[in-house]
């Protein structure tokens, strides 16, 4: 079939025309979704107005959130005196907005890119359009801020601290590879380090406050032992200077060997006492032989630290200091955490039994979810509510398929459970 030659310029024209419609509707659909508005076509939301003293990084199309979910965007910037208005448009199914809203600049990131946090208030409706009432908008608090507001004394003493904790970490880095390595194998294989931790809070507790006791005793007897080691020094001096009464007493020391001589029969009647005492060190020579071959690299890895260890000891007096008031501040603390621990030691108790049950569970977990195919991840969301969900009084099928609570150890084969489950119950608080 041939196109008659007059209708050619129509159908070409009718191909331009089609062509750039579609390339208007692709451009317009990137403009929209890129946060862009076409008049008479993009619908104006709920849109409010907020002064703040400092936007810290906002910029056009930074996000809303309310409750830590995304419910607008910011459509406008602009200054108002010395403070900064800015345009908010929210979401349809959070407006409108109350009287006693607050709204506060937010960090996101680490290089400090912000957003916008919306908590509405109680009161009357505001209206779309309206600025919201002085004082609703609040500034972020900067790291910098925070470091300009400490005195000179307290910027240099954490100046310090910084710098002693980079030279006690320098060069051991796979000291902190094994360290982190560890911490791994205990988050895996903790369970039975957190029943110890749990038995043991008091004991913890005490331990706290006397390594306090004794960080203080060392810090109030830092100038004793300066003193101790000039009159060792002054020790020596006066032995240098009585070389004539050590002399003499050199001499005498042949009758203190005949007395010492002569007292060597109560020294054989103790022998049989130390006949046991030599045997049960025979049988501990093993362990104290290995621990020996280990101390020389120990030795040595203890001599490495003691140049910083010298330096945090300079700087220890100052942070010595702080420790009361820090065990004065802790101290609230420390009550809660026994009313916490009596909360979390029955539960500990209670999931003790599942403890391989559990690990099973989350290392099969992780390799399920790592798994993939061309439609993606194989694992899925599900929802936890189903068939076998119910809990019956009464034995009837489908409902008694499976038992959702298994015994313990029975991961690998889940069969009915008739017996009594426990009752987790809160543990006296110690007082």
């Amino acid at each position: 079939m041939r196109i008659p030659y007059t209708l050619i310029p129509v159908v070409r024209g009718v191909v331009v025309a089609a062509f750039v419609a579609l390339c208007a509707a692709i451009l317009g659909f990137l403009w929209t979704n890129a946060g862009g508005r076409i008049p008479l076509v993009s619908d104006t939301g709920y849109r409010v107005d907020v002064t703040l003293p400092d936007v810290d990084n906002l910029v056009f199309q930074s996000d809303v959130r309310m409750a830590g979910v995304n419910v607008g965007k910011i459509e406008e910037i602009t200054t108002h005196g010395s403070n900064a208005r800015v345009t908010l448009e929210l979401d349809d199914d959070v407006a409108p907005l109350h009287d006693g809203v607050t709204v506060t600049v937010r960090n996101k990131t680490l290089i400090e890119e912000t957003y916008l946090e919306v908590v509405d208030g109680k009161g009357d409706r505001i209206e779309a359009g309206r600025a919201l009432p002085a004082g609703t908008g609040r500034p972020s608090v900067q790291l910098n801020d925070v470091l300009t507001s400490l005195d000179a004394t307290a910027r240099e003493d954490l100046a310090r601290t910084i710098q002693s904790s980079g030279l006690a970490t320098k060069d051991r880095q796979d000291d902190v590879d094994a360290l982190v390595r560890g911490l791994g194998d205990l988050g895996r294989d903790g369970s039975g380090a957190l029943d110890a931790l749990a038995d043991q809070s008091e004991d913890l507790e005490s331990v706290t406050k006397r390594a306090t006791a004794v960080l203080q005793a060392l810090d109030t007897q830092q100038g004793r032992i300066v003193q101790l080691t000039k009159d060792s020094d002054a020790l020596t001096e006066t032995m240098a200077d009585h070389r004539a009464d050590l002399k003499a007493l050199m001499q005498r020391l042949p009758s203190f060997m005949q007395t010492t001589s002569d007292a060597s029969d109560a020294l054989s009647e103790l022998s049989k006492p130390l006949g046991a005492v030599a045997a049960n060190l025979d049988r501990g020579s093993g362990d104290l032989s290995a621990a020996l071959e280990e101390l020389p690299a120990t030795t040595s890895d203890l001599r490495g630290l003691l140049p910083a260890l010298d330096r945090v000891l300079k700087l220890s007096p100052a942070t010595l200091d702080r420790v009361p008031r820090f065990t004065d501040a802790a101290e609230p603390a420390i009550g809660t955490f026994k009313t916490n621990l009596a909360d979390l030691n029955p539960m500990l108790a209670y999931l003790k039994p599942y403890g391989r049950d559990i690990v099973s569970y989350w290392t099969n977990h992780a390799q399920y979810a790592q798994g993939s195919d061309p439609n993606g991840n194989i694992a899925r969301v599900k929802t936890i509510v189903g068939l076998n969900s119910l809990s019956l009084p009464l034995n009837l099928s489908p409902m008694t398929q499976f038992n959702p609570y298994p015994a313990p150890g029975m991961h690998n084969d889940p069969q009915e459970f008739s017996g009594t489950y426990p009752h987790v119950r809160q543990d006296p608080v110690p007082r």
